[in-house]
């Protein structure tokens, strides 16, 4: 998935001012940020989504509903920005 497309959508989603979107686009906010992308999981799970987060010997998994994302620490943010985009856009 695109990361400029995961930030805007991010951005949108947790209710950025218009005028920081592309801040957040170009700065990669949202999936580069493991603490702005907990903003987006809090949303997800204001929203009724069922959230899981597990992180064991440096790998994670994110699940938001049904949608589930694998990977490394590393890749934190983009982990859980990615499965709330899956989750919230079906």
């Amino acid at each position: 998935m695109d990361a400029s497309k995961l930030n805007e959508w991010a951005a949108n989603f947790v209710g950025e001012d218009d005028d920081m979107v592309p801040e957040a686009v170009a700065g990669e906010w949202y999936t580069k940020n493991p603490g702005a992308a907990i903003a987006v999981l809090v949303k997800c799970a204001n929203e009724d989504c069922e959230i899981e987060l597990e992180i064991e010997d440096g790998k994670v998994e994110v699940k938001c509903d049904e949608a589930v994302e694998t990977g490394v620490i590393d890749d934190l943010a983009l982990l859980i920005v990615t499965a709330c985009y899956r989750c919230m856009n079906g």
